[in-house]
């Protein structure tokens, strides 16, 4: 995602203590990330970081609605 080499330790530890969504596509030809990721994570913990990311106007919208602002 960065575009750049990085450690397998930063993949695994992004800034809200999980695993960055790309790992298995960067790291499958290096080591069994499958297996990895099945040792230290369960599968409801992979699949939640793995599905798609809200669309930004969801997060936008529901900040506009958390600061009360209504437009």
């Amino acid at each position: 995602m960065l575009g750049h080499e990085l450690t397998f330790r930063y993949c695994r530890l992004t800034g809200d203590g999980s695993f960055c969504r790309k790992i298995f596509d960067c790291w499958y030809d290096k080591i069994d990330i499958s297996g990895y990721m099945k040792c230290f994570y369960s599968d409801e913990e992979i699949r939640k970081i793995l599905s798609p990311p809200a669309p930004k106007i969801h997060t936008l919208l529901n900040l506009i609605e958390k600061s009360g602002g209504n437009g």
